[in-house]
């Protein structure tokens, strides 16, 4: 498992437009308000405007993203039309050439998973 997908809380600050994520709600916590008061100090005490209306917080994650493959090239006879550049014997190559670009070699979409705590 990617060590990001054990943070299981975020937090985003205006600040400097960042996300960050974390493996405790306190975490997340402990690190915009640091943000926050670091941001303060370089604007001579005072907060910032988008500091002070809901513009920064902090959630749970409750979904990740995830790239499902739904078709690959070499699911094909043939990598273009007609087989023109296809090695393969035209009395047994089903002529199918692969329907997508030939800068890729698989398609999908992306799609969302909701996040096991447990692992």
């Amino acid at each position: 498992m990617n060590r990001k997908h054990e943070e299981h809380w975020f937090a985003y600050s205006p600040v400097n437009n960042e996300t960050e994520t974390f493996k405790t709600e306190q975490e997340a916590k402990d690190w915009l308000l640091k943000e926050i008061e670091d941001a303060r100090d370089d604007n001579d005490g005072f907060y910032l405007e988008d500091t002070l209306y809901g513009q920064a917080f902090v959630g749970k994650i409750t979904h990740r993203s995830f790239y499902n493959v739904t078709d690959r090239q070499e699911n094909y006879d043939c990598a273009e039309d007609d087989c023109k550049s296809c090695d393969k014997d035209p009395d047994t190559c089903r002529r199918e050439p692969w329907p997508y670009s030939n800068e890729v070699t698989e398609v999908g979409s992306v799609e969302l998973q909701e996040v096991d705590e447990n692992g």
